[in-house]
Protein backbone atom coordinates (compact mmCIF):
# COMPACT_ATOMS: atom_id res chain seq x y z
CA UNK A 1 0.00 0.00 0.00
CA UNK A 2 1.51 3.62 -1.00
CA UNK A 3 1.92 5.49 2.01
CA UNK A 4 1.90 3.24 4.29
CA UNK A 5 -1.87 3.31 4.30
CA UNK A 6 -4.20 0.94 6.48
CA UNK A 7 -3.75 -0.91 9.82
CA UNK A 8 -0.64 -1.52 11.14
CA UNK A 9 -0.33 -4.53 13.57
CA UNK A 10 1.76 -3.91 16.60
CA UNK A 11 4.88 -6.67 15.88
CA UNK A 12 7.14 -5.89 18.81
CA UNK A 13 9.79 -5.55 16.69
CA UNK A 14 13.09 -4.88 18.63
CA UNK A 15 16.68 -3.91 18.41
CA UNK A 16 18.47 -5.00 15.54
CA UNK A 17 21.77 -7.17 15.62
CA UNK A 18 24.01 -6.68 12.56
CA UNK A 19 25.72 -9.65 11.23
CA UNK A 20 28.79 -8.83 10.28
CA UNK A 21 30.73 -10.82 7.74
CA UNK A 22 34.82 -11.31 9.14
CA UNK A 23 38.02 -13.02 7.41
CA UNK A 24 39.16 -14.79 10.71
CA UNK A 25 36.78 -15.38 13.66
CA UNK A 26 39.66 -14.74 16.35
CA UNK A 27 40.82 -11.77 14.84
CA UNK A 28 37.50 -10.16 14.89
CA UNK A 29 36.60 -11.31 18.57
CA UNK A 30 39.62 -9.89 19.81
CA UNK A 31 39.18 -6.86 18.17
CA UNK A 32 36.06 -5.93 19.60
CA UNK A 33 37.06 -7.56 23.11
CA UNK A 34 39.61 -4.65 22.79
CA UNK A 35 37.53 -1.98 22.58
CA UNK A 36 35.36 -3.45 25.90
CA UNK A 37 32.70 -5.77 24.19
CA UNK A 38 31.72 -9.32 25.84
CA UNK A 39 32.63 -11.78 23.43
CA UNK A 40 31.37 -15.50 22.82
CA UNK A 41 31.85 -18.03 20.44
CA UNK A 42 28.86 -20.02 19.26
CA UNK A 43 30.77 -22.78 17.32
CA UNK A 44 34.13 -22.18 14.94
CA UNK A 45 32.16 -20.37 12.52
CA UNK A 46 30.06 -17.70 14.32
CA UNK A 47 30.32 -15.45 18.12
CA UNK A 48 28.40 -12.40 19.33
CA UNK A 49 29.89 -9.12 20.39
CA UNK A 50 28.25 -7.18 23.03
CA UNK A 51 28.27 -3.79 24.62
CA UNK A 52 25.38 -2.49 26.89
CA UNK A 53 22.59 -2.88 24.32
CA UNK A 54 24.52 -3.41 20.99
CA UNK A 55 25.18 -6.97 19.93
CA UNK A 56 26.98 -7.55 16.81
CA UNK A 57 26.93 -11.23 14.86
CA UNK A 58 30.60 -12.11 13.74
CA UNK A 59 30.20 -14.78 11.18
CA UNK A 60 33.64 -16.29 9.76
CA UNK A 61 33.84 -15.37 6.07
CA UNK A 62 37.60 -16.80 5.06
CA UNK A 63 36.77 -15.52 1.38
CA UNK A 64 36.60 -11.60 2.05
CA UNK A 65 38.66 -9.80 1.08
CA UNK A 66 40.30 -6.46 2.41
CA UNK A 67 37.83 -3.43 2.26
CA UNK A 68 35.32 -5.21 0.29
CA UNK A 69 32.23 -5.57 2.52
CA UNK A 70 30.18 -2.81 2.98
CA UNK A 71 28.36 -3.64 6.20
CA UNK A 72 27.24 -0.62 8.20
CA UNK A 73 25.57 -0.09 11.49
CA UNK A 74 24.77 3.03 12.85
CA UNK A 75 24.32 3.05 17.08
CA UNK A 76 22.79 5.64 18.97
CA UNK A 77 25.05 6.44 21.75
CA UNK A 78 24.53 9.01 24.74
CA UNK A 79 27.84 9.49 25.68
CA UNK A 80 29.49 9.54 22.14
CA UNK A 81 32.31 11.63 23.40
CA UNK A 82 33.32 9.66 26.17
CA UNK A 83 33.04 6.67 24.70
CA UNK A 84 35.46 8.37 21.60
CA UNK A 85 37.78 9.26 24.03
CA UNK A 86 37.74 5.88 25.57
CA UNK A 87 38.92 3.73 22.33
CA UNK A 88 41.90 6.60 21.46
CA UNK A 89 44.13 4.55 23.32
CA UNK A 90 43.15 1.37 22.17
CA UNK A 91 45.46 1.07 18.86
CA UNK A 92 42.85 2.22 16.30
CA UNK A 93 44.59 3.99 13.17
CA UNK A 94 43.16 7.79 13.11
CA UNK A 95 40.62 8.68 10.15
CA UNK A 96 40.99 12.96 9.51
CA UNK A 97 39.10 12.67 6.39
CA UNK A 98 38.62 9.86 4.24
CA UNK A 99 40.38 6.45 3.83
CA UNK A 100 42.70 6.81 0.86
CA UNK A 101 45.21 4.39 -0.86
CA UNK A 102 47.66 4.67 1.65
CA UNK A 103 46.48 4.02 5.13
CA UNK A 104 44.40 1.19 3.04
CA UNK A 105 47.81 -0.03 2.24
CA UNK A 106 48.70 -0.05 5.76
CA UNK A 107 45.74 -2.02 6.83
CA UNK A 108 46.88 -4.45 4.64
CA UNK A 109 49.93 -4.90 5.29
CA UNK A 110 49.37 -4.64 9.22
CA UNK A 111 46.94 -7.93 8.50
CA UNK A 112 49.55 -9.63 6.40
CA UNK A 113 52.17 -8.76 9.15
CA UNK A 114 50.09 -10.21 11.79
CA UNK A 115 49.00 -7.25 13.04
CA UNK A 116 45.35 -6.70 12.37
CA UNK A 117 44.35 -2.80 13.26
CA UNK A 118 40.92 -1.13 13.14
CA UNK A 119 40.52 2.60 11.95
CA UNK A 120 38.36 5.27 13.79
CA UNK A 121 37.52 9.02 13.17
CA UNK A 122 39.94 11.55 14.27
CA UNK A 123 37.59 13.39 16.13
CA UNK A 124 33.38 13.21 16.64
CA UNK A 125 31.86 15.86 14.71
CA UNK A 126 28.63 17.80 14.86
CA UNK A 127 27.24 16.54 11.04
CA UNK A 128 24.49 18.72 8.95
CA UNK A 129 22.14 15.87 9.70
CA UNK A 130 22.15 17.50 13.22
CA UNK A 131 24.44 14.38 14.78
CA UNK A 132 27.27 14.18 16.93
CA UNK A 133 29.14 11.23 15.30
CA UNK A 134 32.18 9.22 14.99
CA UNK A 135 32.62 5.88 13.45
CA UNK A 136 34.87 3.12 13.35
CA UNK A 137 35.61 0.16 11.09
CA UNK A 138 36.96 -2.95 12.24
CA UNK A 139 39.94 -5.26 10.72
CA UNK A 140 37.34 -6.58 8.30
CA UNK A 141 36.12 -3.06 7.23
CA UNK A 142 32.69 -3.52 8.93
CA UNK A 143 31.78 0.28 9.85
CA UNK A 144 29.70 1.13 12.91
CA UNK A 145 28.73 4.70 13.62
CA UNK A 146 28.41 5.80 16.89
CA UNK A 147 26.11 9.00 17.36
CA UNK A 148 23.46 11.51 18.96
CA UNK A 149 20.81 13.87 18.22
CA UNK A 150 22.00 17.29 18.68
CA UNK A 151 18.92 19.17 17.79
Amino acid sequence: MPGGEGPRAFAGIGRSEPIFPVRDLDVAMAFYEQLGFSVRRYDAGYGYAEREGLRLHLRASPELEPFSTSSEVYVETAEVDALHEEWRTRGLLPVRSSIDEALKREVRRRWEAGDPVGLMSAAVEDKPWRVREFSIRDPDNNHLRFGRQTG
